[in-house]
């Protein structure tokens, strides 16, 4: 029978058709409407087709059988194939009958394997389809006319083969508390088939031991075991059976899901977008969540569904990866609490309904996040962020005074807290140092749960850095803020991640500690930590913190944790709201902004949006890139003590503006100069160098943070035969840089705008 005399054949009966996908179960419409309603549109050629069950199609009932045994059919329904229409599927028969009065969808079984009554809510494959096997749906029967039957024969017929509906009593209060007696060898029994399903044979034999010790009274041992090997030789007769329901599953799935994604940050991540209680979700096929959400929905629509483990879920979601990954799924970005792309800025509250707030330069709103919205993950450090009040345009400065930050880092460290939401640009680590009882740890925590929380809690916004680096990769990347509270130590692998994690870059991480698979992370992350400032051994980093003072604390203005609390929880709503006026004007602004400036750092995009968000709050134009250069001189200048080194090149050059001679000869100079200075160069506790070949690493290290000062060193070799020094010598030339003052920048026609 072709295509179109199938179709003609069913429709003239009454049935309700409806496209699937081609060659899948997954239908290509939103099928649900078409249970009360007729399918009035058009099933392509290459298109498989289904029938709708229930009343929508004359209260049709199909009997599906899960086995290729064919002496079944007549021992559900004598005569089958010439009573009705009987289609053979990909791995057994569909029995099509109507009734007068509808059954329940049910999953029935006997020692042998499954039949489902498809009814009310269901929908089958239709004739000339073609299973994912390959096979195709073919009409067996001698009749293509469906007849109308009294159900009670079938379901007598079934009872009399030992068919009942499929147990669902919660097996998990057997595991827990395990089972009384008279109920005992079934559960053993039932739990022995799940185990089997889950893991290996003799792990699946200690669980079950595990269980039945907890049952009242335990079952003797030689008893469980015969009770193990029946469930074993049960398992390899269902196998088939527990595969047809493996692709029923496999096909539900498929029919909830909007649309498949391979995340561009990570390729070994695949996403779901799916709908979820009224809204939109982006759901990770490999968490847990995603197997919370298949088990809970199956069941939710197939009441008399099997009970099934975790490992079953998790292979159907497996095989959607495998699935997406060998199919050209489209990849995009997957956004962690933050996203800023063409001049629009998102921002995940990490509410249940999935809303954000969105800023533009002309509007700020609360939006649905969606298909087409960019697409956000939510991990389990991710906590709901309070709705933001857009009513106190100084909430960032009382913010810096709750803070006890110094009058001169104020400027500088407001803009720094708003750059933290500009997602796609590099921003510095932000930096609280300070002694004992100086509220490091409280500075750290709530620039965490302004930008990023965590938590509700104080404690809950503080992590300690992982001294693995796959760890330390893996905090970062599932996190869009991460505060490192009391850091001791920072290596020079950490400082590599830590510099990735803030200009963006690829960081790979063993998938396996038992296999040499690696996973690359691509991420771009804002940073918070308390403790040491990372020393000059690290000049890539050094450029990369912003270190901030605070104000003395005394008896007097120490705030108590609960006080501080308090007025936090009150002023949150309006640094958010400050925030995000801010970032809009910004936006506006930055245009302007970045014709007039010229970067003179490596953070360039943060110098312009710093300078923008700096007159946006009212700061004087320039003011913020000077003090932002000043700061990262400042922070120089504290490190320099711990190298002596610096100090003696600084006396070097106050006797001029250029010196140029071998490495040699520059050491025994710089190690006179730094003992005038009256530094004890021997001692193994001042680091200073010991050999000229010393000397030549340690410049390599101090090149950024003496530019910083106005000081640049070259290295070369030397490749003239001139005599003036022996060819192939090291030589270091030290020049003192020219002091530049910054170019007049004509008034902003967007100054009074700012201003106001």
């Amino acid at each position: 029978m072709n295509r179109s005399d199938c179709i003609s054949v069913l429709k003239e009966q009454n049935l309700n058709l409806i496209p699937l996908k081609e060659k899948e179960k997954t239908p290509s419409i939103s099928w649900k409407d078409y249970q009360t309603k007729k399918y009035e549109g058009v099933i392509s050629e290459n298109e498989n087709l289904a029938v709708v069950c229930g009343p929508i199609s004359g209260n049709l009932v199909v009997v599906d059988i899960d086995t290729n045994d064919e002496s079944l059919l007549d021992k559900v329904l004598p005569d089958a194939c010439n009573r009705t229409l009987v289609v053979k599927t990909g791995k057994g028969y569909h029995v099509y009958t109507k009734t007068e009065k509808l059954p329940k969808t049910l999953r029935l079984e006997n020692h042998v394997g499954k039949i489902d009554v498809q009814s009310e809510g269901t929908y089958v494959v239709g004739p000339t389809s073609t299973h994912p096997t390959g096979a195709i749906y073919e009409v067996v029967s001698t009749t293509t006319r469906i007849s109308t039957i009294d159900f009670q024969e079938i379901i007598e017929n079934l009872e009399k083969m030992g068919f009942e509906p499929a147990r669902t009593t919660n097996l998990i209060v057997v595991e827990r508390n395990g089972a009384k007696e008279g109920s005992r060898n079934d559960s053993m029994f039932r739990l022995s088939r799940k185990y089997l399903t889950e893991y290996d044979e003799a792990t699946a034999w200690a669980v079950i031991q595990t269980v039945n010790d907890k049952n009242k009274p335990p079952l003797d041992l030689k008893e469980l075991q015969t009770l193990f090997e029946s469930a074993k030789k049960y398992s390899d007769n269902t196998s088939e059976n527990e595969f047809a329901e493996s692709t029923t599953l496999y096909d539900f799935a498929m029919s909830k899901i909007k649309k498949l994604v391979i995340s561009q940050n990570n390729s070994n991540e695949v996403y779901a977008i799916i709908e979820n209680n009224g809204h939109t979700e982006t759901l990770n096929l490999s968490s847990k969540r995603a197997i919370q959400w298949l088990n809970y929905n199956y069941h939710n629509e197939n009441k008399s569904a099997n009970i099934r483990g975790e490992e079953f879920y998790k292979n159907v979601l497996t095989a959607i990866i495998s699935h997406a990954q060998m199919n050209g799924t489209k990849r995009e970005n997957i956004n962690t609490r933050l996203s800023l792309q063409n001049e629009e800025l998102y921002y995940d509250l990490a509410t249940p309904d999935w809303k954000a707030v969105k800023v533009t330069k002309d509007e700020i709103k609360l939006v649905d996040l969606d298909e087409n919205t960019p697409l956000f993950r939510r991990t389990q450090s991710l906590y709901t962020q309070v709705q933001p009040d857009f009513s106190d345009y100084s909430a960032i400065k009382k913010l810096s005074e709750l803070l006890y930050i110094s009058e001169q880092d104020r400027q500088v460290f407001e803009v720094h807290v708003i750059a933290m939401f500009l997602e796609s640009i590099p921003v510095p680590v932000m930096v609280f140092g300070g002694e004992a009882g100086s509220m490091k740890s409280t500075a750290t925590s709530t620039i965490k749960r302004i930008v990023d929380p965590s938590g509700a809690k104080k404690d809950d916004n503080l992590n300690s850095m992982s001294p693995r680096n796959d760890d330390l990769i893996i905090q970062l990347y599932n996190r869009y803020a991460s505060p490192f509270d009391n850091v001791t130590k920072i290596t020079q692998e950490t400082s590599d991640i830590l510099c990735r994690a803030i200009t963006g870059g690829n960081n790979s991480k063993r998938e396996l500690y038992t296999n040499s698979e690696e996973t690359i992370l691509c991420f771009m992350r804002k940073i918070i930590l308390n403790g040491i400032v990372p020393s000059l051994d690290y000049p890539d980093l050094q450029e990369r913190i912003l270190s901030y003072n605070r104000i003395q604390l005394d008896d007097n203005t120490r705030l108590t944790e609960g006080d501080f609390e308090n007025k936090f929880a009150k002023l949150l709503p309006f640094v958010l709201g400050n925030i995000f006026m801010s970032i809009q004007k910004a936006m506006q602004l930055y245009d302007i902004v970045r014709q007039e400036i010229r970067p003179r750092t490596r953070l360039a995009d943060f110098e312009m949006w710093g300078e923008s968000i700096s007159r946006v709050l009212g700061y004087e134009k320039n003011l913020f890139v000077s003090k932002y250069i000043e700061k990262q001189k400042e922070m120089s200048f504290e490190a320099k003590e711990s190298h002596p080194v610096v100090a003696a090149i600084e006396e070097i050059m106050n006797e001029r503006n250029e010196y140029e001679d071998t490495a040699s000869r520059l050491f025994n100079s710089l190690k006179e100069r730094s003992e005038g200075l009256g530094i004890d160069t021997k001692s193994v506790h001042v680091r200073f160098p010991k050999a000229p070949n010393q000397l030549t690493r340690e410049l390599k290290i101090l090149i950024p943070i003496l530019k910083k000062i106005g000081i640049e060193v070259t290295m070369s070799h030397y490749t003239k035969n001139d005599g003036k020094y022996k060819k192939n010598t090291q030589i270091v030339t030290i020049r003192r840089l020219a002091v530049t003052s910054p170019p007049s920048i004509p008034d902003s026609p967007l100054e009074k705008y700012v201003q106001n």
